[in-house]
């Protein structure tokens, strides 16, 4: 898009514009922003999914605010060119997109259908590593309702 953008800008080619901006903002749909609450859930012990997503959503707003507010900026720094004044954002949000790319292929764990399990076992094995008693882990509702009915018998 903004490589493409001076020729992309004339009237006539508005249907490319539609096509090339159409993929754009498709795969911008399908990478590692959209899914942060996905990867966030997913690859981490049960105890800390609730921090981690949260620390996750956070970020995405300060993202959300620091392209809001350089937005303008990067308009007005082109001048009175207003091919490069819509070219600049192009070329940040490309920029950003191959980053991101790259970080989802390259840093991110696999995610399975068993991700949530495997990562609770590595927790449970950490705790028990470092000297904490994780023998009655996930038995609270089984002790409550133990107290509850006495014997167990109802």
């Amino acid at each position: 898009m903004a490589g493409l953008y001076p020729i992309l800008a004339v009237p006539k080619n508005i249907g490319g514009f539609c096509v090339l901006y159409g993929i754009f903002l498709s795969l911008g749909e399908l990478g590692p922003g959209d899914n942060i609450g996905l990867v966030a859930s997913k690859t981490s012990a049960t105890p800390f999914r609730g921090k981690y997503y949260a620390v996750a959503a956070a970020f995405g707003k300060i993202g959300a605010f620091i392209g809001t507010y350089l937005y303008p900026l990067l308009v007005a720094d082109a001048g009175s060119d207003t091919v490069k004044g819509n070219q600049y954002p192009f070329w940040v949000a490309g920029s950003l997109c191959v980053l991101s790319a790259f970080l989802a292929f390259f840093c991110l764990p696999e995610i399975g259908q068993d991700t949530i399990d495997f990562e609770d076992a590595r927790f449970r094995t950490y705790l028990a590593e470092n000297g904490y008693d994780t023998s009655r882990m996930g038995t609270a509702e089984k002790q409550m309702s133990q107290e509850s009915f006495g014997s167990g018998k109802v």
